[in-house]
């Protein structure tokens, strides 16, 4: 059956994922659905595939309607305002972390383990404040032999990043040199260099997904812990900086203060 709701948690994805730092797997997560999300990818190549179609489709019309609608508006933000649009984000994931930890809890305790696993996931995610992202000067518009392998396996690295909360997607595409030319073919709608994007995307949330699956059943509260430091990392990731004006002080310290009621409010709900 059809929960038409899904299509604006799928836009909420969609919308974390055109931002470089913000994980649409945070999002998940944030909206109590990141189980079923991992399960229904994973299932669609199963027997059992049909019944995971509902979920998958209404989330698939958000997340897309999101990228193609909003991709102008979220390029505007950034651009006109980055450390408001960044601090909503970090409200988002400061608030998230209450709720996995009371989700971890609910598999156990912590043991000296799961802190180093933790600890790792933490570093990982923060280091990434200090990559530098390849600056091409232009984007890909005309599509080679090459070209279409490497946006293929570009697709393919970001999607799996996009599955795990904490790590961005649109992040890894910045970091490859790709990013740019993503945002392009959507906003220009150049359908080619979108399908071999596209593809790439959906050939890594397939296969991702099962690993993670598999991890998650077998493994919950070290996987809980990797999640928490995955999350807690991309704080540092997120974090733009804040410029000493008051106008800017005010109006980035309001949006860090809505997106962290509004996920003790999703949190507390799920």
């Amino acid at each position: 059956m059809f929960d038409w709701r899904n299509v604006f948690r799928g836009m909420a994805m969609g919308i974390s994922d055109l931002i470089p730092g913000v994980s649409g797997g945070t999002i998940a997560v944030l909206l109590g659905i990141y189980d079923q999300f991992i399960n229904a990818i994973s299932g669609i190549t199963t027997r059992e595939w049909k019944k995971h179609i509902p979920f998958l489709f209404t989330l698939g019309v958000g997340m897309i309607s999101a990228i193609l609608i909003l991709s102008h508006a979220v390029e505007w933000l950034l651009e006109e305002y980055p450390e408001p649009t960044n601090f909503f984000f970090l409200g988002l994931i400061a608030g998230i972390l209450p709720f996995l930890l009371k989700e971890a809890s609910s598999h156990g305790v912590f043991k000296t383990k799961h802190i180093v696993v933790f600890l790792i996931g933490a570093v990982l995610i923060a280091s990434m404040a200090f990559f530098k992202p390849i600056e091409t000067g232009n984007t890909i518009e005309t599509l080679t032999l090459l070209s279409i392998i490497g946006l293929f396996l570009a697709g393919a690295c970001a999607s799996m990043a996009m599955l795990l909360p904490g790590i961005s997607g649109s992040f890894i595409l910045l970091i490859i040199g790709v990013y740019h030319t993503a945002i392009n073919a959507i906003t220009t709608l150049n359908l080619p260099i979108i399908f071999i994007i596209g593809s790439g995307i959906a050939f890594g949330f397939i296969f991702s997904s099962k690993g993670i699956r598999f991890l998650l059943s077998r493994f919950p509260l070290l996987m809980y812990a990797l999640i928490l430091g995955l999350v807690f990392g991309s704080l540092f990731v997120v974090f733009p900086g804040l410029t000493l004006i008051l106008s800017n002080i005010l109006l980035s310290l309001s949006a860090f203060f809505i997106g962290l009621v509004i996920a003790i409010l999703l949190g507390n709900k799920g």
